[in-house]
C-alpha cells in the first residue's frame, strides 16, 4: 500500500513549473503560435478557408479520394469563388501560364494538402 508521499501517480505529484506568461498576460508558448501565423502570403489567408469548405464538402459525401476529374472540377470551382470574393486577387489570377495557370496550380496544391492532412493515419 502506497502512503501519500509514495503516490506517483500524474494527478497527484505537485506542479512546480508556473506557466511561462509574455507582457500581455498570454501564456509564451500559444504567443509564440501566434506570432509565427504572418509568415504565410496574404492570398494563403484568403484561399484556405474556401479548400477547408471543399475538403468539408468532400467528407460529408464519403469522398476518400478524389480522381483527377473531381480535384480539376474542385479546383476550378474555388478558382471562381474567390475571383467572387476577392477581386483583388485579379492580379494573381491573370498569371496564367500553361494548362490552368499557376493559381490554379496553387489551389491545387493546397487542396490537396489538406486533403491529404486529413487522410493521415496515426
Amino acid at each position: 500500500m502506497f502512503t501519500q508521499e509514495q503516490d506517483m501517480s500524474p494527478w497527484s505529484m505537485p506542479q512546480t513549473a508556473e506557466p511561462n506568461y509574455n507582457a500581455q498576460g498570454m501564456p509564451a508558448m500559444l504567443s509564440d503560435t501566434i506570432a509565427y501565423q504572418p509568415i504565410y502570403p496574404d492570398v494563403y489567408y484568403k484561399v484556405q478557408p474556401f479548400v477547408m469548405m471543399a475538403c468539408d464538402e468532400m467528407d460529408a459525401y464519403g469522398c476518400m479520394m478524389p480522381n483527377h476529374d473531381m480535384l480539376r472540377q474542385t479546383t476550378d470551382r474555388i478558382y471562381h469563388d474567390i475571383g467572387r470574393m476577392h477581386p483583388e486577387l485579379a492580379e494573381v489570377q491573370s498569371l496564367q501560364i500553361g494548362e490552368g495557370g499557376f493559381f490554379n496550380d496553387l489551389i491545387t496544391i493546397m487542396l490537396l494538402n489538406e486533403f491529404f492532412h486529413r487522410r493521415r493515419r496515426f
